[in-house]
């Protein structure tokens, strides 16, 4: 995936319209865990610099792996004080699960936070560790599990 590249200038909507495709596409098999990786290019251009930094060092981070806020602040800013500031700034990430911001964990293994709630957090986890509908990660107590309830949510970890 091209992180900070544009739509070509000019661009037809029926260009736009395929980009979307193609990322729900992509989306849809990672969903079923047929897909690792993304190749749909997405537009940081709205973001500032700091947030670009940590959203590229986020897209770095290998499928089924988790990486500690405070790791990412001290690979983007130098020291891991700064892991509230790369919580803020993932969370402007405008496509999460492209790049993958849920792969982000607090250092004593507890989820942190996710825009879209810690329940797709923990959704997202299970998918990539080959085990969605068991425990993923726990913090002295075990992790919610992830069951289907009616109209299709699962629930989250809400600590």
């Amino acid at each position: 995936m091209a992180l900070d590249q544009e739509l070509p200038s000019g661009s037809d909507e029926a260009g736009a319209i395929d980009v979307v495709r193609r990322a729900a596409q992509q989306i849809e098999e990672y969903l079923a865990g047929q897909r690792e990786a993304f190749d749909v290019s997405v537009d940081l251009c709205g973001l500032t610099d700091f947030q670009r930094a940590v959203l590229e060092q986020c897209h770095r981070i290998p499928y089924g792996v988790v990486e500690t806020y405070s790791s990412l602040a001290l690979a983007v800013a130098g020291t891991p004080r700064s892991a509230r500031a790369v919580g803020r700034a993932l969370g402007a990430n405008p496509v999460p699960i492209l790049i993958p911001c849920h792969r982000v964990v607090r250092a004593n293994g507890s989820l942190g936070g996710f825009s879209a709630g810690l329940h797709w957090k923990q959704f997202l986890l299970g998918i990539e560790r080959g085990r969605e509908c068991e425990p993923i990660l726990t913090t002295g107590r075990e992790a919610c599990r992830l069951d289907p309830v009616a109209g299709g949510d699962f629930p989250g970890d809400q600590t």
